[in-house]
C-alpha cells in the first residue's frame, strides 16, 4: 500500500504514522520521496505532498477467504448452522456448569459459548446477562471499476487516516478491478442498506481526482457493507469463566488481518480460563483445497458447492476464473 498526503498539513503527520507503525511492530514501513512515489505510482495526480510505503499490506478475496476457513473447519469436524436466531440462553447448575443456547434451529449445549455475533453481538451478550458494549452500525459504500483500468495503480492508495478510521481507499482487487471506498456513515439499521447515487458519485469524483486515468470510466457495480462498530476503537475480546462465556465483539474490517491472532487468543482463553481442552483433532494448519469457480455464481471447494455472495468475487472471478487466494 501507499499512503499519500495531498496537503502540507497531511504530510506533517507522515513521520508520526511511520513511528507508530514501528513502535507497534505492525510491518516495515518507510517514508518515501515524491520522485519515488511517482516512480512507483505514475498514474497518481501530480499534486502529492508526501507518501509512506507500506509493503506489508495485501489484498485477498474476502468471500473466498472466509468460506475456505469455514470449509476447513467443517473438514475438521465443526458443525456450521446458518440463519439461526439466538432466542434464549440459560445455564444448568450441576457439578460442572453447562450453558444452553436456544435458537430458531434448536437447542445447543456446551461448556463455553464464544459470541462472535458481529452486528448482533451486543444483543447476544445481553441475552447472556452481559452488556459491556453497544453496536453502532457504520455503513460503508463502494464503487467498482472494470478490470481494464487496473493498470492505473500498482498498490492500494491510502489516505492519511483520521480519528474515524483509515478513510476511503483506492485499491485493486485480486482480480484486477479497481475499487473506491468504503465510506463511514451512521446506519440506523443492522441490515445491509442499498447504495445511494449521491455518495457513489462522490466516490467516483474522489477516484478521478487521485487517479486521473479513471476519469470518464464507467463503474460496473456498487455495493455496501455494515461494520459492527462500537463506542470504542478497540475490539471487545473478554472472558467470563463464571458465565461460561467469551465475547469477541466489535470486530471490524481489520479483523480479516487479525483473524488468526484473534483465534489464537480465544483458544488460549478457552484453555487457561475455562480449563477446556480441544475435543476434536488438534490439526491447526489449513489443508490443501481444490477450488473451482462454476458460472454463474458458484464455487466448488473439494466436493462442496457454495453460492458466491460477495460483489468483489462476482465481478472479478468470471473473467480470471482462477482464485489467487
Amino acid at each position: 500500500a501507499t499512503m499519500v498526503a495531498w496537503t502540507q498539513e497531511q504530510a506533517q503527520i507522515i513521520p508520526t504514522i511511520a513511528q507508530r507503525c514501528r513502535a507497534a511492530r505492525v510491518s516495515f514501513c518507510t517514508e518515501i520521496s515524491l520522485s519515488e512515489l511517482y516512480s512507483r505510482e505514475p498514474g497518481l495526480r501530480k499534486q502529492a505532498q508526501g507518501a509512506l510505503w507500506i509493503p506489508g499490506e495485501t489484498v485477498v478475496d474476502p468471500w473466498l477467504t472466509a468460506i475456505s476457513l469455514a470449509h476447513d473447519a467443517k473438514k475438521k469436524g465443526a458443525m456450521i448452522k446458518t440463519n439461526a436466531v439466538v432466542q434464549n440462553i440459560s445455564r444448568t447448575e450441576c457439578e460442572r456448569q453447562r450453558i444452553q443456547v436456544m435458537t430458531s434451529l434448536g437447542q445447543f449445549t456446551g461448556r463455553v459459548v464464544i459470541n462472535c455475533g458481529g452486528l448482533y453481538g451486543d444483543i447476544v451478550d445481553k441475552l447472556a446477562g452481559l452488556q459491556h458494549f453497544r453496536i453502532s452500525p457504520k455503513k460503508g459504500q463502494y464503487a467498482i471499476y472494470p478490470q481494464k483500468v487496473g493498470h492505473h495503480i500498482n498498490s492500494s492508495i491510502l489516505p492519511i487516516p483520521t480519528s474515524k478510521g483509515k478513510g476511503e481507499i483506492i485499491f485493486k482487487t485480486v482480480y484486477g478491478n479497481v475499487v473506491v471506498g468504503p465510506t463511514f456513515e451512521d446506519s440506523a439499521s443492522r441490515a445491509r442498506p442499498e447504495s445511494d447515487a449521491c455518495t457513489i458519485r462522490r466516490l467516483v469524483r474522489l477516484g478521478e481526482s487521485c487517479v486521473p486515468g479513471l476519469e470518464g470510466c464507467p463503474i460496473v457495480n456498487t455495493y455496501t457493507g455494515v461494520r459492527p462498530a462500537t463506542e470504542t476503537k478497540d475490539y471487545h475480546i473478554d472472558s467470563y469463566p463464571e458465565s461460561c462465556w467469551i465475547t469477541v465483539g466489535g470486530i471490524r474490517s481489520t479483523g480479516l488481518s487479525g483473524s488468526l491472532g484473534i483465534a489464537d487468543k480465544v483458544r488460549r482463553l478457552v484453555l487457561h480460563q475455562h480449563a477446556l481442552e480441544p475435543s476434536g483433532p488438534r490439526r491447526t494448519g489449513l489443508e490443501k483445497m481444490d477450488i473451482k469457480f462454476v458460472p454463474p455464481c458458484h464455487a466448488r471447494i473439494d466436493d462442496v458447492l457454495y453460492t458466491v455472495t460477495h460483489p468483489i468475487t462476482l465481478n472479478g472471478v468470471w473473467k480470471s476464473r482462477d482464485s489467487r487466494l
